[in-house]
């Protein structure tokens, strides 16, 4: 390889470097947006986030929708924003099944909602994220502690 060549490869490694960083340290400031208290703002955050390509931030954008519909006193406003949580969250899994924060923030939704709503997916994604536990295939250790505390709450 020439100089100038080595000088573009080393530009390829830090710039590949430099953006998975950015997306994992974007999906660590989204989680701890989740976690605050105040969960009034959470229509801002879904709508800062919900146009990102990463499946693992849209659901985050997603479980927002959810949250906010708490703050809300119309019902069919209430409805709207599950609605929209629920497709979001449907088009993550359909594209990317095997990620394991879009399965506990699905099957945490579903632990929260009535019945009658018909989110149907709560035993495949309880199972699912059981076997990421139990396969130790979750190498986060925010997610495993998530999973962890999801699953002891039942």
């Amino acid at each position: 390889m020439n100089k100038k060549t080595n000088i573009s490869f080393i530009l390829l490694i830090i710039f590949t470097l430099t953006t998975l960083n950015i997306q994992s340290q974007s999906i660590i400031e989204v989680r701890k947006l989740l976690e605050e208290k105040d969960k009034s703002s959470s229509i801002v955050y879904a709508q800062k986030i919900a146009k990102s390509s990463n499946p693992v931030i849209l659901g985050y954008a997603a479980k927002f929708y959810f949250l906010h519909a708490d703050y809300l006193l119309n019902p069919f406003s209430k409805l709207k924003y599950f609605n929209k949580d629920k497709q979001i969250l449907y088009s993550c899994i359909n594209a990317h099944p095997k990620i394991n924060d879009l399965r506990l923030l699905r099957y945490a939704d579903q632990k929260e909602i009535p019945a009658v709503l018909s989110y149907n997916n709560m035993q495949e994604d309880k199972i699912l994220s059981k076997n990421a536990l139990n396969k130790n295939t979750v190498d986060d250790k925010y997610l495993t502690e998530k999973i962890k505390e999801t699953l002891h709450n039942d």
